[in-house]
């Protein structure tokens, strides 16, 4: 029963450490989606008194320029003033453009733009909507951080948990280590089954962690969130990903069992 409740409390650390580092990297493919989203819907509008194009702006920043078209405002002042009146505003009316990026702009990088706008020749004014993207942007960040913070305190109780759940093993097994030790045995000869413990255990979290993730977009709840927030149900577990969560939970379950016996070895000495 306690070599049972030793192997249960391993599988549960490596499940909360993998999930921890799976869902960081969960969160920041999503974020990274919705970054794009925003990208692609966040626009600068420049009022120049003439026309421009992608050579006059010189920055490597933006993406696209494209002219608005004044001619639904002119129509709508066809039936209020004369011909000569609109033709005479037509002539005086500046140009309007959107103006698109290649990335979502951090606030600094924003400043940075509006300020080499503004020194183009011809544009009178930018308006690059500051308040709305800066609560957005601010809300990324908060995100990728609020995740990385817990997946690295989660991490870190997983394995100071499971080093203790891996003591408590060796001390169920003290005695065979003791006569191990009276005969000299190698230290791979006695440390063996730890490892043993380790490789299956570590299977068997890297297993269930990567069955989770590869059947999340299937999920009701994360179908309604992915909506919610207009995104693509493009994500899914990738070969590679698979790879790294075995090799993680192998690496941190080998390491562990490594600091365990070495730490009996300096405890006999």
């Amino acid at each position: 029963m306690k070599s049972v409740r030793t192997h249960f409390g391993v599988i549960i650390s490596l499940i909360g450490l993998l999930f921890s580092i799976q869902f960081s990297f969960f969160v920041n493919t999503l974020v990274n989606e919705y970054e794009k989203i925003i990208k692609d819907e966040y626009s600068i509008i420049l009022v120049s008194k003439k026309s421009l194009d992608l050579n006059s702006l010189k920055l490597d920043e933006i993406q696209n320029l494209n002219e608005i078209s004044s001619k639904n405002m002119l129509e709508n002042l066809q039936n209020k003033v004369s011909k000569e009146a609109i033709a005479k505003v037509s002539e005086n009316l500046p140009k309007f453009y959107s103006v698109s990026l290649k990335f979502f702009p951090s606030n600094e990088q924003l400043d940075f733009i509006n300020q080499k706008l503004q020194k183009i020749d011809g544009i009178s004014r930018v308006e690059i909507f500051s308040k709305s993207h800066s609560s957005i942007y601010k809300l990324l960040l908060f995100i990728k951080s609020l995740v990385f913070s817990f997946s690295i305190l989660i991490a870190i109780l997983g394995v100071m948990l499971m080093l203790k759940q891996m003591k408590i093993w060796t001390f169920e097994h003290k005695n065979r280590i003791e006569v191990m030790n009276l005969f000299g045995a190698q230290y791979l000869t006695k440390s063996i089954f730890l490892y043993k413990l380790a490789f299956w255990d570590s299977l068997l979290a890297a297993f269930l962690v990567s069955g989770f993730f590869f059947i999340l977009p299937n999920f009701a709840i994360y179908k309604s969130f992915i909506s919610t927030i207009s995104l693509p149900l493009t994500y899914a577990l990738t070969i590679d990903q698979i790879l790294f969560i075995f090799a993680m939970s192998l690496s941190v379950a080998f390491v562990s069992a490594t600091f365990v016996m070495f730490g009996i070895k300096e405890e006999n000495l």
